[in-house]
C-alpha cells in the first residue's frame, strides 16, 4: 500500500537504546501513532494490574495456583486471603509506584516486572524494527500474555484484564470477556487438567 504524505516541515530526533529514530513533526495523522508505537516499544514496564472475574456456576471456584505469563516471565497471582471464588472479581497488583498503588501480592519482590529481570515493551509487543534495523511500525499480533491454572480441579474464568503500565504511558490492555458474544451459559471457560491450563489474551 502506497501512502503519499506531505513533505515534513521539521523533524524531531529521539535516540534511545542506541537506536536513532526520526519523528516527522507535521500535520499528517500518523505522527501520533508513530510516537505512541515507538514509546510502547522502548519504555520499561513498571507495574502490571490484573483483574480476573470467576464465573457464576456450581464448582466455579479455583483450588490451585494461578499464574500470569507476560513476555519471558511468569508471575504467581496470590494475595493474602481468599480469591478466585464464585462470581467474584479479584485484582492483583504487581510492582510499585504506578496507578495501582503498592503491590498487593505475596512475594512482591520476586513477582515484580522490574526485578530481577527488567521487562520492556519489546518483551510483550515485539520489536518495531525488522531486518536491517528498519522501522516497520506494524506490530505483530502478540500471543505472549496468558493466565495458567495448575490444579486437578476445574475453575470457571469469566473475564480477564491485564494492564501493563509503562514509565511514560500505558500499553494496550490485554483482555478477554467470555460468553457475552457467543451466548455461553454459564459465561466463561473452564480451566483444569481435563479442560486445558492456559488462556491466552490479546489487546
Amino acid at each position: 500500500m502506497n501512502h503519499n504524505f506531505p513533505a515534513p516541515k521539521k523533524f524531531q530526533v529521539i535516540k534511545n537504546h542506541n537506536l536513532l529514530i526520526f519523528i516527522y513533526d507535521n500535520r499528517f495523522t500518523l505522527k501520533s501513532f508513530y510516537v505512541t508505537f515507538i514509546l510502547n516499544n522502548i519504555m520499561p514496564i513498571t507495574q502490571i494490574i490484573v483483574d480476573i472475574k470467576t464465573g457464576d456456576a456450581p464448582g466455579a471456584d479455583a483450588d490451585g495456583p494461578v499464574y500470569l505469563g507476560v513476555g519471558p516471565r511468569e508471575f504467581r497471582l496470590d494475595r493474602p486471603g481468599n480469591q478466585f471464588e464464585r462470581n467474584k472479581l479479584d485484582q492483583f497488583v504487581l510492582g510499585n509506584g504506578g496507578p495501582g498503588g503498592a503491590a498487593n501480592i505475596k512475594n512482591p519482590n520476586e513477582n515484580d516486572p522490574q526485578q530481577p529481570i527488567a521487562m520492556e515493551g519489546p518483551d510483550v509487543l515485539g520489536s518495531p524494527f525488522g531486518s536491517g534495523g528498519v522501522p516497520t511500525f506494524l506490530p505483530t499480533p502478540p500471543y505472549n500474555v496468558y493466565i495458567r491454572y495448575e490444579s486437578n480441579t476445574k475453575w470457571l474464568v469469566e473475564t480477564v484484564s491485564v494492564k501493563l503500565i509503562g514509565a511514560l504511558a500505558s500499553f494496550p490492555v490485554f483482555n478477554v470477556t467470555l460468553g457475552v458474544k457467543n451466548g455461553i451459559t454459564p459465561p466463561g471457560i473452564w480451566l483444569g487438567k481435563d479442560y486445558g491450563k492456559f488462556l491466552y489474551l490479546q489487546p
